[in-house]
């Protein structure tokens, strides 16, 4: 429906035909609601800022009073501090974003302070052997979360090979080897990555010559190259026309 200042409202209608109070009621409704705003959004993101109410309405016909909670909170188990932070849906963020801390703040503990590290530090353009050095005393050599967070490292991380190595060997060189074996696989699926992005700016090149000529795609030529995969292979192609021939080949 329609409300009075022209935005959209839903209605959600659930007939339950029971002869008891359910219990479950609360955490199902919010179910509901859950998969009705996540199918208004679904491939419109900026429907996401701006959710339309939903009215809940539960018909009940049993023989005894309802006397299930109307509300989900009021289903929680927790003193009042702890009901505060679930009120109204709230979250608590630790934005990392922009993040340059002495390192010895991210955490008091040392596996927790290692994992915000190498997340704040993702988009750092030189991620240094010296601060992956650091990391590394914090991560026990047998932990589960030490191998995932060195693969983090070597997928998102801007540091080479050799610098990683470098890295392990201020701060583990007795797994040197056996981390450098154990991350091969890796390094050569960034490899293949970095072959692929390659290839699509290339690509993406070439079509800027072939529609505006050889001297257009000079001024974005350093900005292509340097473009994350994402970035090239979402440049709106269909826009540059069809080649006048096939792309040259490597």
């Amino acid at each position: 429906m329609a409300l009075q200042d022209g935005r959209t409202a839903f209605i959600y209608t659930l007939i339950e035909h029971k002869s008891w109070p359910d219990m479950g009621a609360p955490l199902q409704l919010m179910g509901y609601r859950h998969r009705i705003w996540t199918r208004y959004a679904q491939d419109k993101p900026e429907r996401l800022r701006a959710l339309p109410p939903i009215i809940t309405l539960l018909v009940y016909h049993g023989r005894t009073s309802w006397d299930v909670p109307t509300r989900l909170i009021d289903c929680i188990d927790a003193d009042e501090d702890l009901l505060e932070l679930q009120r109204d849906g709230r979250y608590t963020v630790k934005d990392l974003t922009g993040s340059a801390p002495v390192y010895e703040d991210f955490s008091d503990h040392p596996l927790l302070r290692a994992g915000l590290a190498a997340l704040a530090w993702a988009f750092v353009k030189h991620f240094q052997p010296e601060q992956l050095a650091r990391l590394l005393q914090d991560l026990p050599d047998e932990h589960p979360l030490t191998r995932q967070i060195l693969i983090y490292i070597v997928r998102v991380h801007t540091m080479t090979e050799d610098e990683f190595k470098q890295g392990v060997a201020m701060a583990k060189p007795h797994l040197e080897e056996a981390l450098t074996m154990s991350l091969a696989q890796e390094w050569m699926d960034r490899g293949e990555a970095k072959g692929v992005q390659k290839g699509e700016a290339q690509m993406l090149i070439w079509l800027l010559e072939q529609k505006f000529g050889s001297q257009a795609p000079k001024a974005y030529q350093d900005s292509i190259e340097k473009a994350d995969e994402p970035h090239v292979v979402s440049h709106p192609r269909s826009r540059l026309g069809r080649p006048v021939c096939s792309p040259p080949t490597a």
